[in-house]
């Protein structure tokens, strides 16, 4: 081969502008806003991040609102929602994007990412030590670089996985970050920013992705110490091994503001934790596997799904290729080889898969940490292209061809159904024409290899659009803008009809991250940072019949009035039909129920396609309570979640503890709910024993998973009040207003389409009658004497006056041990009231009090990221002024 002319060095700008191009054109192609009505927008980016991120738009000058958030649930940390989400300093531009066109921000910020990802990947292949160790530089080679680097942020896992932009912009630091390892460990520079630096700023970037890359660090650096000890290297092992290991713990602990509070917010979610038992149970069909190595066929989001490290047959050849270069030492192919197969095994094995994802199992996304075996196997290819060093390269890459085509057809064989027939010939058709193109590199390396590059990246493209081709039809443009545009109007007329802190409850929702999206404090939302314990209580007090694991919280217009009162929720936005059906077509979760059932509204603003109501009864988000005791303190009582049980025995003592009043709800007997086999109508009836507004709560086992029907409608005598389902966010699935009726009404309630719901046979309905003139009156004691509330972020101001007789206050905000309270200035214990909110104890009269909620972690995080990141850099000044003394001294004395 001809040698390498160094004029100009084009390659750090083509790996970034090559990568760009090539997804802009796939969004071209694909009809992507602004080329055509699509969005990038598919499963969890329609689900929370678009939420997440407006959110972020609307609070970028409220900083403190990123500390603490009340649309979260009804209240809640949002600081590790930031850590995971956020971190990225590009998010800052969302400032410049209209809520309705953050779609558009994401593409931009995508296609920054992958361009990004090119130029680190080539920036690694170009400077990395090890890889370009004994290796000629020759005409081909850098342009070898540019393909790999081009082809690593288009592998499956990419393409799988492009919605979490959060995700792909840690992974930019990782080339960075493992080529300052490998300074480390092969080069002689003393100076380390570049490993400890990137770490830090990657661990800070998305904490969960860098855990991931912590790991991979952690096996590179075992198995240089393996390969040292094979060399009797043990000075070096020493040295160099206990620098890795201090820069890595100083990294750490200098991404402790992120990596603490991430951690101790973390444990309040529920998730599967490490097996005491059959630690080496498979994570998927191991012939998936090959499936997804040679064709990338594979459902991210089944739970069985193997690695995704397609990156194209060409990768595939020049890795195996590298095993028979004779230039490699034995030694190192031999490491190669059991590093290969310990990547694998930790993908296969449940107790090492655990261990990618923090001894845990993730919910959806599996098999997360595939990247870095893609990232593994570029590198091994890179060091592969030394085959056509040799003029017999052939001898070595033909059987390798042969040999894939010969097993694809014997997997075939042996597993009925492995590929489809297309993705047969068409990759069999592509390792003919490599053969092809490998023949002619024999005649000219000007045509062989380009032709080799072309079909390879062909490949790896025509697979990124079919995986496009479904995601980014999922959300159109049109109607995301056309419900955001309308929603956004709404509720910014809200906030200037109410300066006040209140509640809203919506009809028509995208998903239950809502509040998020519109900016307005609600009472869902699904987070994967919100607490367990947060999600079952609103469950417990009938927002949404929570499913087995899943932990998503929904209004569904509303509990009962009692419930709704004691939140605060003060209006109800009701959407009509063509809004309705907008959410529809946006796919993520949306409700199918646009009716208003929340019992005492009365209209007050009104938009071309929205009404909003108000709620006269709501309560403020502090309010006095009784001074009970024994079984009536508010301090006592159990009320965690029973999806079996009746709620409103639950919601009787609950509101006789807080008011000392006699019993609110009627509770009604005879109503039993009956289906025959084949049905199509389940129905209870029964005679009121009282006046008042009626609801009924239908069972369903927590351990059953929803069905697949979108709703059943409900009818009470003979009029529709709401569409009831199973499933986890389609209509009524929790408290289900049935309307006013007086003493001796009788009510017929159905449900139609019975038969979609295969467990319905086995359900109880109870069926209950709140007060609602003793509730009025509970809201007026419960608000006598209350002040003025202003709410900033996580700080809660408020007064009462001498009108105030409680001895008292609770505030409608989960409770959490990292509240703190003062009354007049006086610290004061804050409490846990009706088993979930914050509540203290005052004395009657005027007081001036305030709660503080005080993020866990947060404080000592930051104190040891300073010291850390200031040590670092001391010792980083320290290494550079040394060395530079070093150099000058005259040479006789450097002995």
């Amino acid at each position: 081969m001809c040698q390498r002319k160094k004029k100009h060095q084009y390659g750090y700008f083509l790996s970034f502008i090559i990568p760009s191009i090539l997804l802009v054109g796939m969004y071209a192609f694909q009809r992507v806003f602004p080329f055509g009505n699509h969005t990038i927008v598919t499963e969890d980016m329609a689900n929370q991040y678009l939420a997440i991120m407006t959110y972020f738009k609307h609070n970028i000058t409220h900083p403190s609102n990123f500390l603490y958030s009340y649309q979260i649930s009804i209240g809640g940390n949002f600081f590790s929602v930031l850590t995971y989400y956020l971190m990225c300093p590009f998010n800052f531009l969302t400032f410049l994007f209209s809520e309705k066109y953050i779609p558009l921000f994401y593409a931009i910020n995508t296609v920054f990412d992958v361009g990004l990802i090119g130029l680190t990947t080539y920036t690694y292949l170009k400077k990395s030590i090890f890889l370009n160790r004994e290796v000629e530089e020759t005409c081909f080679r850098d342009s070898w670089r540019l393909f790999l680097a081009c082809i690593f942020p288009f592998s499956s896992f990419f393409a799988n996985y492009m919605n979490c932009v959060m995700w792909l912009n840690a992974i930019v630091l990782m080339p960075l970050v493992i080529l300052g390892l490998d300074r480390i460990l092969y080069g002689n520079q003393n100076l380390t920013w570049l490993y400890w630096g990137g770490l830090m700023l990657l661990l800070i970037s998305n904490y969960y992705i860098g855990v991931i890359i912590l790991v991979f660090l952690f096996l590179l650096t075992v198995f240089w110490v393996i390969d040292q000890v094979c060399q009797f290297n043990w000075t070096k092992i020493l040295k160099k091994g206990f620098t890795v290991l201090g820069l890595t713990v100083g990294s750490i602990l200098g991404a402790g503001v992120v990596m603490w509070p991430s951690f101790l917010a973390q444990q309040n979610v529920a998730q599967a934790q490490m097996p005491t038992t059959n630690f080496f149970a498979p994570v998927y069909e191991f012939k998936m596997f090959w499936s997804s190595l040679f064709s990338g066929s594979i459902d991210p989001h089944y739970l069985k799904t193997a690695p995704l490290v397609f990156e194209g047959l060409l990768v595939i050849i020049l890795f195996l290729s590298y095993f028979f270069i004779s230039k490699i030492k034995i030694r190192e192919k031999i490491l190669t080889g059991l590093f290969t197969l310990v990547l694998i095994a930790s993908s296969y094995f449940l107790y090492f898969y655990m261990i990618w994802h923090s001894l845990s199992i993730p919910n959806g996304y599996y098999q997360r940490e595939s990247f870095v075996i893609s990232f593994f196997m570029i590198c091994i290819a890179y060091q592969g292209l030394q085959v056509f060093e040799s003029k017999y390269f052939l001898r070595i890459t033909i059987p390798i061809i042969i040999g894939i085509i010969t097993m694809m057809f014997s997997l075939q064989e042996t597993y009925k159904n492995l590929f489809s027939n297309n993705q047969l010939i068409q990759n069999t058709v592509i390792l003919v024409l490599f053969l092809v193109g490998m023949i002619l590199i024999i005649q000219s390396h000007k045509i062989g290899i380009p032709l080799i590059m072309l079909v390879s990246l062909v490949n790896i493209v025509m697979y990124n659009s079919g995986i496009q081709a479904k995601d980014f039809r999922q959300v159109s443009n049109n109607d995301y803008s056309k419900v955001v545009s309308e929603n956004q109007t709404v509720f910014n007329a809200l906030k200037q009809y109410d300066h006040s802190f209140y509640r809203v409850g919506t009809t028509a929702q995208i998903n239950v991250c809502d509040p998020l999206l519109y900016g307005y404090n609600g009472v869902q939302t699904y987070l994967s940072q919100q607490p367990t314990s947060e999600t079952d209580y609103l469950s417990a007090l009938g927002f949404y019949q929570k499913q087995g694991w899943i932990r998503w919280s929904a209004f569904n217009n509303g509990s009962t009035g009692m419930i709704n009162d004691m939140l605060g929720i003060k209006y109800i936005v009701k959407s009509d039909n063509s809004i309705l059906k907008a959410t529809e077509q946006i796919k993520s979760m949306p409700t199918y129920n646009n009716q208003a059932n929340v019992p005492a509204l009365k209209p007050v603003l009104e938009n071309k396609h929205t009404v909003v109501y108000q709620n006269s009864n709501a309560f403020p988000l502090v309010f006095g309570a009784y001074d009970g005791h024994g079984h009536d303190s508010v301090f006592n009582g159990k009320y965690a979640y029973v999806s079996e049980s009746n709620p409103f025995i639950a919601y009787g003592w609950m509101f006789k503890r807080l008011s000392g009043k006699q019993w609110l709800y009627g509770i009604q007997p005879g109503f039993e709910l009956t289906i025959w086999p084949k049905a199509q109508v389940a129905q209870a009836q029964g005679y009121l024993n009282s006046t008042g507004d009626v609801y009924c709560y239908i069972t369903k086992p927590q351990n059953v998973m929803p069905g697949n029907q979108r709703y059943l409608p409900i009818e009470v005598n003979g009029r529709e009040v709401a569409r009831y389902s199973n499933q986890n966010a389609f209509g009524e699935n929790g408290i289900i207003y049935l309307g006013h009726f007086k003493k001796g009404d009788h009510l017929n309630i159905q449900i139609k389409n019975a038969e979609k719901d295969p467990t319905l046979p086995k359900d109880k309905i109870y069926v209950a009658v709140e007060n609602q003139p003793m509730l009025h009156q509970i809201r007026k004691d419960a608000v006598t004497g209350i002040g003025k509330i202003s709410v900033d972020g996580p700080q809660i101001k408020m007064n009462t006056t001498t009108a105030f007789k409680r001895h008292i206050l609770i505030a409608s905000v989960p409770y959490d041990k990292a509240w703190q309270a003062t009354v007049d200035g006086h610290p004061v214990k804050v409490r846990k009231a009706l088993d979930g909110l914050v509540a203290i104890k005052v004395t009657p009269g005027k007081h001036n009090i305030q709660f503080n909620y005080v993020v866990p972690g947060l404080k000592i995080g930051t104190i040891v990221s300073l010291i850390a990141i200031l040590t670092m850099i001391i010792l980083e000044l320290f290494k550079f002024y040394g060395l530079k003394k070093f150099h000058q001294m005259p040479s006789h004395k450097k002995h």
